[in-house]
């Protein structure tokens, strides 16, 4: 059966193009083998090692949201594929959405190491701010960023997000210890 493409994106200038669709269960199986990986938690902040079967699990630790604004919500969760034929290279979601202040928080992994690296997670979390603005309506897109990840502070700066604050101790890691957090925000400039 042929996945329907929910979202494109493609860079112009290189030709690099990805796709956002929504998952059937192996499809987030297969994320969650890609996760699995011990040096993800460092640049995550939280434990990977799900049992290959608890979707239920992996979709909850991908929708921890760490704002004050950010409300307990249904994450909208999309696999980034690179061909929808194709078993997806990482994912982005929104989470956190607060219907009141039109906020909700962003992230993105590509999990696939061949395809990391390569501005996939760029274009996928270039395409989710879009549509969270067009068709959500949405004002602001935050991001909680380890300091310690810088390669996901240059992409969300890239992005257009400014830092909002630093929070000191706000995230504890998996080893019980707390790590420092960058509060990152876009807002809103599309005319609708």
């Amino acid at each position: 059966m042929k996945k329907k493409a929910f979202l494109k994106q493609e860079h112009q200038a290189t030709g690099l193009k990805c796709f956002l669709a929504s998952m059937e269960d192996s499809h987030i199986k297969h994320l969650i083998e890609l996760a699995r990986d011990p040096s993800l938690i460092d640049l995550m902040g939280w434990n990977t090692s799900f049992a290959v079967n608890d979707t239920e699990k992996f979709i909850e630790g991908i929708s921890n949201f760490a704002l004050p604004y950010s409300r307990n919500s249904q994450p909208l969760l999309f696999g980034i594929y690179l061909n929808l034929e194709d078993l997806p290279i990482g994912y982005v979601v929104l989470k956190g959405l607060n219907r009141d202040l039109l906020t909700a928080e962003a992230g993105v992994a590509i999990l696939d190491k061949k395809y990391q690296k390569k501005g996939y997670g760029r274009l996928a979390l270039q395409r989710m701010i879009t549509y969270a603005f067009r068709e959500l309506h949405l004002k602001t897109i935050a991001a909680a960023i380890l300091v310690s990840n810088q390669q996901s502070i240059n992409l969300c700066k890239k992005l257009g997000f400014i830092v909002k604050e630093t929070m000191y101790k706000s995230w504890t890691m998996p080893d019980g210890s707390l790590a420092d957090m960058l509060w990152m925000e876009v807002n809103n400039k599309i005319k609708n």
